[in-house]
């Protein structure tokens, strides 16, 4: 008993201090602290947001939104420079940034004012009334009337970007002390994720590039290239025998097919002969008159001196009926039109010569040799300059694009003539080795390439405009 009143006698006093506290009532703890302690507590999470950001993008984010709490503002903007301009690059509670709005470029102008009166000092706290952009019509409808301009510097003390805070009443001590240390944190984070060497590069970085890219386009232009122009051709038959007709007439068959090989003496195609088969009868039976009057004259003769003097009319009566008819028998015989040489038979359509009325040379068909090619181009009167004789072709066929004839010019046409299109062009004619007529054959189109002398890469590319402007205003 005696050794436990002491401890009794030591633990009562500290229990009824804990008593006494116990029924005392709380201390009431400062606005002023609480409102501090929740400014600190929005600043530390701002910090935090912003350490966290991946790009400029998202920190520019950060510093639109995250920071409205600590400096009580009600809306805030992210400026980047622009030259001796300012961008709006982000807005708070916004996604994005419409470029197109009067009230951005106001705000811009706003703050290239602000931050000539303010200087590139700490944060400054200004008001609308005392800038000139004031006078804006868009400063009449702007609901805050007060701002604070908040630089934010890399470590070399550049500005890198402008955190811009506002709201309709002034902004205080308070608010000015969590903006600098804000703009220092923020200041720091965008220099970590570029922003300082960003903008060496748009500074540096364009003029290099610029003059990279002038030297790069003098060198190219200096490069030699071959001039060329492009001309639609086609697969001809070389020294082709044309077929026409040696009379007028209409035609009345054509025993051949396009493309048919035929053999020297082989019918192409006749002529209706009515007219020519009843003349030749005629002229056969005027050939019988002449002939039985002439023997009649001639019995005569022996005795009838005027019969003697007759004969001579009777004989040459019938000569004459003699050469009528070989004349009808060789007209006769031009209505069957005959190959004089063996080939193959190239026209378009038996029909388009079925029934047509032709006259005396005109050109019915061909006869063309299948080993004996020719590449025919249609250049355009522009690229005269590269018609000489040996200039390099190269024939892109329509139906294999992909391997490409190579050959040269053999003659080109001195006088340009309208082709088919009706426009003006020169007729030039390649020649076709004999190894590649095994894949092509008369009638095969494409595009052929005709490539004269070396020029510099800025003459083929300004050619034709020149000779456009040359044309157009007599330069």
């Amino acid at each position: 008993m005696n050794a436990e009143a002491p401890r009794r006698a030591e633990a009562g006093p500290a229990a009824a201090t804990r008593q006494r506290a116990a029924k005392s009532p709380a201390t009431p703890v400062p606005t002023e602290a609480l409102g501090a302690l929740a400014t600190l507590q929005q600043l530390l999470k701002a910090e935090r947001a912003a350490r966290l950001a991946k790009t400029l993008k998202e920190l520019w984010f950060v510093v639109a939104n995250d920071s409205r709490r600590p400096l009580s503002a009600r809306q805030a903007f992210v400026l980047e420079p622009s030259g001796a301009a300012w961008r709006i690059v982000a807005v708070s509670s916004l996604s994005s940034v419409d470029r197109d709005s009067s009230t951005i470029r106001w705000l811009e102008r706003l703050v290239a004012e602000a931050m000539g009166r303010a200087g590139a000092g700490a944060p400054a706290r200004l008001s609308l009334d005392a800038l000139a952009a004031a006078a804006d019509p868009n400063a009449e409808t702007f609901p805050f009337a007060h701002l604070m301009i908040a630089p934010l510097r890399g470590t070399d003390g550049a500005i890198l970007a402008v955190l811009l805070a506002m709201r309709e009443t002034a902004f205080g001590e308070g608010e000015s002390a969590a903006a600098e240390r804000l703009s220092e944190a923020f200041g720091y984070c965008a220099e970590a994720l570029g922003a300082g060497r960003r903008k060496a590069a748009r500074r540096w970085g364009r003029p290099l590039a610029l003059a990279l890219a002038l030297a790069t386009v003098a060198a190219l232009a200096l490069i030699p290239v071959p001039l060329t122009a492009l001309a639609p051709a086609e697969i001809v038959a070389r020294d082709a025998f044309v077929v026409t007709p040696g009379i007028d007439g209409i035609v009345a068959t054509v025993p051949v097919d396009p493309g048919q090989s035929v053999r020297a003496g082989d019918v192409l195609t006749t002529l209706v002969d009515t007219t020519q088969r009843n003349q030749l009868a005629i002229a056969e039976q005027e050939v019988a008159v002449a002939d039985a009057k002439w023997r009649q004259i001639s019995l005569g003769a022996f005795g009838d001196a005027a019969a003697r003097r007759e004969l001579s009319i009777a004989a040459s009566d019938l000569e004459l009926k003699r050469a009528e008819r070989n004349f009808a028998a060789d007209m006769l015989a031009r209505t069957v039109i005959r190959a004089e040489r063996d080939g193959v038979a190239v026209f378009a359509d038996k029909r388009e010569l079925l029934g047509r009325p032709v006259q005396a040379g005109q050109r019915l068909l061909e006869i063309a040799d299948p080993a004996r090619l020719l590449l025919r181009a249609e250049a355009h009167v522009d690229d005269a300059v590269l018609l000489e004789r040996g200039a390099r072709v190269r024939f892109f066929p329509d139906s294999d694009p992909l391997r490409p004839l190579e050959t040269t010019v053999e003659t080109a046409a001195h006088q340009a003539r309208q082709n088919d299109s009706g426009s003006l062009s020169f007729r030039v004619d390649s020649g076709v080795p004999a190894e590649a007529t095994q894949r092509l054959r008369i009638g095969h189109r494409g595009t052929a390439q005709i490539l004269g002398a070396d020029v510099s890469l800025a003459f083929y590319l300004l050619r034709r405009p020149l000779s456009a402007l040359r044309q157009r205003f007599g330069l």
